[in-house]
C-alpha cells in the first residue's frame, strides 16, 4: 500500500522521469492518455493525489485498475505521448 513508501508523490512523481526518457522529451503536455495499475485498490485515493502533483490540467485520458502485478510491484504506469 502507499502508506509504507516514501510518500505517494515522490513514488508516483519517479515516472515523470521514466515516461519523458520514453516519450523522447514529448513533455507532459504532449501526454494523451495514462494508463495506472495498482497492486491495492485502496491506494487510489493516494495515487490520484500524486498523479495532480506531477499532470495539470487539461490532464490526460486515464485508465486506473486493480490488478496483479509482479511479486513485490505496488504499481505500474504507462503513457501515450504525441512528439511535438
Amino acid at each position: 500500500m502507499l502508506t509504507s513508501w516514501a510518500g505517494a508523490a515522490g513514488h508516483f512523481g519517479g515516472y515523470q522521469g521514466n515516461i519523458r526518457v520514453v516519450a523522447d522529451g514529448a513533455g507532459w503536455q504532449n501526454v494523451l492518455m495514462v494508463r495506472v495499475h495498482l497492486a491495492h485498490n485502496d491506494d487510489f485515493e493516494a495515487m490520484d493525489a500524486a498523479y495532480r502533483d506531477v499532470l495539470a490540467e487539461p490532464f490526460p485520458a486515464r485508465t486506473t485498475v486493480t490488478v496483479g502485478l509482479a511479486p513485490g510491484a505496488l504499481v505500474e504506469v504507462d503513457a501515450l505521448a504525441v512528439r511535438p
